[in-house]
């Protein structure tokens, strides 16, 4: 599938969205997200904004999208993400161990879950060894 500048821009608008939520969903406002662009960006994200909507929705990251309407005219993008598709890979691992123990951990758990694991003296310590091991026998110039 070919890239268009209206799925750079459905693209752009959804990482922004995945990058700062710390739940599933996000929602994006139109005018905020119009902000960072000069005016004849603008111009153009709002003269296909209809295209750059079904880019988002067709999205593999996007479980529904909804567009509200606020009272001074801005469009809020309200895009619930499929959660899986938000974990880094250390969150990965602890869902799947939490499946294989048959534990149901909720997103926000797996998330605190992970963070807990990084910040663990355990992991910080067996990450220096592993680095410092990495090398043995290798010259580094």
């Amino acid at each position: 599938m070919k890239l268009s500048i209206n799925k750079l821009i459905a693209n752009d608008i959804i990482n922004y969205g995945m990058d700062q939520t710390s739940e599933f969903n996000y929602s994006v406002s139109l005018n905020g997200y119009l902000n960072d662009f000069d005016g004849e960006s603008q111009k153009y994200i709002l003269d296909n904004l209809d295209d750059i909507i079904e880019c988002i929705k067709d999205n593999e990251n996007v479980a529904d999208l909804f567009i509200s309407e606020q009272s001074d005219g801005d469009k809020d993008f309200d895009m619930v993400f499929y959660w899986g598709n938000l974990l880094t890979q250390v969150e990965r691992i602890v869902c799947e161990n939490a499946k294989s123990l048959k534990v149901n951990l909720e997103f926000e758990d797996i998330r605190e879950i992970a963070d807990n694991i990084l910040r663990s003296d355990t992991f910080n310590d067996d990450l220096e060894y592993e680095i410092k091991n990495y090398d043995n026998g290798r010259d580094i110039d």
